[in-house]
């Protein structure tokens, strides 16, 4: 018999515990088959966006009979940590999506690719360059709403016509002395560079432009030269705290992992180093993190469309690489060596 302090419990927001708690009960749902990965991440952005304790309940009512994966810290930090970013490096990052979502470059190129078939109905998403490149792909007929500003950079939206029914993307795009692109790919028709003369137009005084150019390569060279020491010294502080922190780590050296029967996350952080992660053939695998000045690659073992377990890899360091391979892609190498 529910009482009525029952019901004002269950009208409470849910505490983060609770949320984590429930999105372990559907990544093991969907190692046991009882759920695909697009119902998976449908639920789970619901398990991360309801505002009432009964509207999570009703997310996993049918789950019930489960026992969950323990809602580790790594649980929490996979969903909070949905952020790519790249510093004086490239990174990419794919795979399943749910919201929120954010993407920034500083001195590097970073990308967002959102062009899949499962993405939830709303995804929202923070685009941020400075001094660097953001790019964000996004599904062809997907119903764009985008916001922000550009500061002495460039802002472009080039996207299709939205489509009845598509998801709703919403980007607030940023950009300082950057750009921040959304658009659909290498398949867009995008106009060739290149400046154009009108007879109109009068002749600069060459001596003038002369003279602010000498400036602005000065100011470039004055801004170098405080920022890269601040940003090295900064970033291999930051791999200190990653590696300090990580499951598996290394310094200065190499290492792997290889992800076991029933897990479904890997934390791993490197310092001057790499490291190999090592998936079954048919898993399905997201990567998160932040890797300042190196890369995060996951080539095969995220192409793959098996039906296999979730496995999310958070990779994070500085000056070093995590690579994710498949254990075939493994057994080659070790026969190659």
């Amino acid at each position: 018999m529910s009482t009525a302090g029952d019901g004002r419990e269950a009208a409470l927001p849910p505490e983060e515990g609770a949320r984590a708690h429930a999105d372990a009960l559907l990544q093991t749902a969907v190692g046991r088959g009882r759920l695909s990965l697009a119902e998976y991440e449908d639920r789970s952005a619901q398990v991360w966006r309801v505002g009432t304790s009964a509207e999570l309940a009703s997310v996993t009512a049918d789950l019930t009979v489960l026992t969950p994966l323990p809602a580790t810290a790594m649980t929490r930090r996979t969903r909070a940590r949905q952020h790519t970013v790249a510093v004086f490096s490239e990174n990419v990052t794919t795979g399943p999506v749910s919201s929120p979502l954010a993407a920034t470059a500083i001195f590097g190129s970073a990308v967002l690719d959102l062009r899949r078939t499962d993405l939830p109905d709303e995804v929202d998403v923070t685009a941020v360059a400075v001094f660097g490149e953001t790019k964000v792909l996004v599904p062809r007929g997907a119903l764009v709403n985008t916001r922000g500003a550009a500061v002495m950079g460039d802002r472009s939206v080039r996207v299709d016509p939205a489509q009845p029914g598509a998801p709703v993307i919403n980007i607030h795009a940023t950009a300082v002395m950057g750009s921040v692109s959304i658009g659909h790919g290498a398949d867009n028709n995008e106009p060739s560079g290149g400046a154009s003369l009108n007879k109109d137009q009068q002749t600069p005084d060459r001596r003038t432009e002369h003279h602010r150019s000498v400036q602005r390569r000065a100011h470039r060279r004055s801004l170098w030269g405080v920022l890269v020491p601040v940003v090295v010294v900064g970033a291999a502080a930051f791999g200190v705290t990653q590696v300090a922190t990580a499951d598996h780590g290394t310094v200065f050296g190499s290492g792997s992992v290889t992800v076991q029967p029933g897990q479904s996350s890997v934390d791993v952080g490197t310092l001057f180093g790499s490291y190999k992660v090592i998936v079954p053939d048919n898993a399905r695998v997201a990567t998160t993190g932040s890797m300042v000045f190196g890369s995060t690659e996951c080539q095969a073992a995220c192409s793959t469309t098996g039906t296999g377990p979730l496995i999310t890899v958070h990779a994070t360091g500085a000056f070093g690489s995590v690579q994710v391979i498949t254990q075939t892609e493994a057994q080659q190498d070790n026969n190659n060596n």
